[in-house]
């Protein structure tokens, strides 16, 4: 189990947690109230984001009207304001925003306690 150090800075509470080789930097931003995890030196969650991007492009909710956009679909909206006409709705994230509150008051918001990693 990964066991934090702690560090106080001006009313905000960071955590070092180290685990095998990564270092992870947990911290909840002033503004707003979410929780930060950093991995410091570490590329896999790169990867790991740009695959989690393509996965909710590829299954978003389009509107009739929705062109991808490109060299063709800018080249048209260009001359026909009223053909470009994006609109996304990601349901996965919509129920991402749902689903992590709940785990974080049961206290499974963390990837090691069963909640959901970037």
């Amino acid at each position: 189990m990964v066991q934090p150090e702690d560090d106080q800075d001006d009313q905000q509470e960071t955590h070092r947690l180290r685990a095998s080789q990564i270092l992870i930097v947990q911290f909840t931003t002033r503004y707003g109230g979410f929780s930060v995890d950093l991995n410091v030196n570490g590329k896999n969650g790169i990867d790991a984001a740009v695959r989690t991007r393509s996965i909710l492009e590829e299954n978003a909710f389009r509107e009739e009207g929705y062109e991808e956009v490109g060299a063709k679909a800018k080249a048209k909206a260009d001359h026909d304001q009223s053909a470009f006409h994006p609109v996304d709705h990601g349901v996965a994230s919509s129920l991402v925003l749902l689903v992590e509150p709940f785990l974080n008051r049961q206290g499974m918001n963390e990837v090691f306690t069963g909640g959901l990693g970037s």
